[in-house]
């Protein structure tokens, strides 16, 4: 039996793989490793310096005895300077590993696709740290959860935007931190387990108590959970902290999937209407609020109020016909016509006119953030 010293950086799939064994529970869970198993309850909390036996079943631990044992007589002959069989000096043979594990307390100075993707990579002790106190998720609860992002296309770009939230946040640089923690948390949201989005609620509610006017919508989380609508908000919200040109674009298309998800949840939609709508009119600069919540309560009056607003949207169209937001203000007020569902379709395209207007004019939101994360 040959037993394995673990080393900073390794896992126990790690070490399987390194062996020739089919999975980290063959390595585990074998009978010579009883005592192991007694010490280290939670498999992904192993300390490296650990030694755990190799069964005996495993293709390579043959090999990785002979292997053991060569090196042993290679340091015995190159501590003594000469080789057992010529006696002349000669330097001892480098090191055959097929890859050095990653260190976790090593930090990449950007994370990519490729880098999370490789079969080494462990993710580094102080990004989880921040990640689990920044969102208020047992370490426990959350590597299982980070491992799950690792093996899909969308949760690998939300790891990439938490890696940038970290990385800001270490600069002191608030606006990167915050929004690119909020858009990595809508962008992974459909693959959390249902246990961790319970504990991101909780930790994004504590967040945006902290952001003045962005405790407006957080105590509509679970009605915008049940509308698949979260996610989307999430983004959304992530995109209004950044703000530049990535904050903009990012903006704009979570604010489609977020009214795309309310027309196909109209009970849900009923409900959040009007606290997205508080919530959006509230972050809109001083200098646009007046000319377009008085057009938007317009289009809600009954024939009259809607016919001027109509009259006013027309002349605004003949003076810009390229802005999409004027034919959209035209739309909302010809559906405002129509009693009941036209007014509820009305009013999600004046939320789709504010999520345009919020994002066209990013560099003007004025929202403080210097008490956001709870660190």
């Amino acid at each position: 039996m040959i037993e394995h010293t673990v080393r900073a950086g390794e896992s126990l799939s790690s070490i399987a793989k390194a062996y020739g064994l089919e999975s980290w529970q063959a390595l585990y869970n074998a009978p010579e490793n009883q005592t192991f198993r007694l010490k280290f309850p939670n498999p992904n909390k192993v300390s490296p310096g650990a030694k755990i036996a190799i069964p005996s079943a495993a293709p390579k631990a043959g090999a990785a005895a002979a292997e053991a044992k060569k090196q042993q007589e290679n340091k015995t002959t190159a501590k003594s300077g000469t080789t057992a069989s010529t006696g002349s000096l000669k330097a001892p043979a480098p090191r055959t590993d097929p890859k050095k594990p990653f260190n976790p307390d090593a930090e990449p100075d950007e994370l990519t696709a490729d880098i999370v993707k490789d079969t080494a990579f462990v993710f580094p002790a102080a990004f989880v740290k921040f990640l689990c106190v920044a969102l208020k998720v047992p370490e426990a609860d959350f590597m299982p959860a980070l491992e799950i992002l690792k093996k899909r296309t969308d949760g690998i770009e939300a790891l990439i935007l938490f890696y940038k939230s970290y990385k800001a946040f270490k600069k002191s640089s608030l606006r990167p931190a915050v929004g690119n923690l909020f858009k990595g948390v809508g962008k992974g949201w459909g693959l959390f387990p249902k246990g961790v989005r319970a504990f991101l609620v909780k930790g994004m509610y504590t967040i945006c108590s902290r952001i003045p006017k962005f405790d407006a919508i957080a105590n509509s989380f679970p009605i915008l959970d049940r509308a698949e609508a979260l996610g989307p908000c999430f983004e959304m919200m992530g995109g209004f902290i950044e703000g530049g040109k990535d904050g903009t674009k990012d903006a704009m298309a979570a604010g489609k999937s977020l009214v795309d998800a309310l027309k196909s949840h109209p009970g849900e939609a009923t409900m959040l209407v009007g606290p997205i709508a508080d919530f959006l009119q509230s972050l809109i600069p001083t200098k646009l609020k007046a000319k377009l919540l008085g057009k938007m309560a317009g289009r809600k009056v009954p024939v009259v109020g809607t016919i001027v607003v109509g009259i006013m949207d027309g002349v605004s169209i003949w003076s810009d016909p390229t802005d999409w937001k004027r034919w959209a203000g035209l739309g909302s007020t010809i559906a405002g016509l129509i009693p009941g569902p036209g007014t509820a379709v009305s009013v999600l395209i004046d939320i789709s006119i504010l999520i345009g207007t919020l994002a066209e004019n990013i560099h003007d939101l004025d929202i403080k953030l210097d008490k956001a994360l709870p660190i």
